[in-house]
């Protein structure tokens, strides 16, 4: 996995400290110029949202992805599906959560599927609800409190190009 960033080095007359971001190309030149490499994705995440239904509400972190980030990093669903490539390709406000949003906005359901929810104005449909659990490291966010969403819908609701935080790959 790869993020950008600024550079710490100057370079051929360029000053150290330049920026630099990750677009969508990004993931054709890898997967072009790298042949070992299976699966390249990348993603997009959205920090400080709250998740809300009725009265509850929780503070939630919003991760964009594409479907083939599931080949990468592999989930346990508890609930439901995965994002797949029709949500993707139509921009559908549809999601999938983790437990503790769940347990939070839904108290004594174990089966979110169909729900609706709140984030920023915007009513997604929970499709699925992931497995994962808190422990271990993660770099789109906690995982009890992620909702995750497909990265065109991100873009969209959020005002993104094609910009990336991260370029993910598996060989």
């Amino acid at each position: 996995m790869i993020g950008g960033g600024s550079t710490s080095k100057p370079y051929k007359g360029l000053k150290e400290g330049r920026s630099w971001s990750l677009d969508l190309k990004d993931i054709d030149r890898v997967k072009s110029s790298v042949p070992e490499v299976d699966v390249c994705t990348g993603t997009s995440n959205h920090w400080g949202s709250s998740a809300v239904k009725g009265d509850q509400s929780l503070s939630v972190s919003l991760s964009g992805i594409f479907p083939e980030y599931y080949e990468i990093d592999n989930p346990r669903i508890k609930a439901g599906r995965r994002l797949n490539d029709i949500d993707v390709m139509k921009n559908r406000k549809v999601c999938v959560v983790g437990a503790r949003i769940v347990e939070t906005l839904f108290p004594g359901k174990t089966d979110a599927c169909g729900e609706k929810i709140q984030i920023d104005g915007i009513t997604y449909t929970i499709v699925g609800q992931s497995g994962r659990s808190g422990d271990g490291i993660s770099l789109n966010g906690n995982p009890l409190t992620t909702v995750e969403i497909p990265f065109t819908t991100l873009c969209r609701a959020y005002g993104r190009s094609d910009k990336m935080e991260m370029l993910c790959w598996a060989a």
